[in-house]
């Protein structure tokens, strides 16, 4: 896996890291194909199994699979077949100084009712390994 960079472009140039920057946005493009494909092989028209999330989180990570997800909902945050829990988890995974501009590339093209379920799925995932959040520290 490799390393998520959770600054903006602006902030990258300034710290002179913008090769770390575009590597990430190249990963998290690819991770975002992968989820694509993943929820879509996943969903049987009724229902969504737990082998999509748990593909796109051994190849990718939580970290990057979180921050396309919450990217891909912050992007499209009037659709309401996005649940509100949902919104507003994306609106604290990815910084509001960071904008939709920047991470519009990686944004899901899938249905938005089964990316609302794939998110679940890998939000109660992460919830069950039991680590301690911002709010905690």
């Amino acid at each position: 896996m490799r390393f998520l960079y959770r600054k903006s472009y602006e902030e990258a140039k300034i710290c002179e890291e913008t090769e770390l920057w575009r590597e990430s946005r190249i990963e998290n493009i690819r991770c975002c194909k992968e989820i694509d494909k993943a929820a879509s092989e996943s969903f049987d028209g009724y229902s969504l199994s737990d082998s999509g999330a748990e593909s796109v989180i051994a190849r990718f990570g939580y970290d990057r699979a979180m921050w396309v997800l919450a990217a891909s909902i912050r992007n499209n945050a009037n659709d309401g077949r996005f649940s509100e829990d949902n919104k507003v988890w994306a609106k604290s995974v990815i910084p509001s100084h960071i904008s939709q501009k920047e991470t519009i590339e990686y944004c899901s093209d899938c249905h938005p009712a089964v990316l609302n379920g794939f998110t679940e799925q890998v939000r109660e995932k992460y919830a069950r390994l039991g680590l301690l959040g911002s709010k905690q520290c």
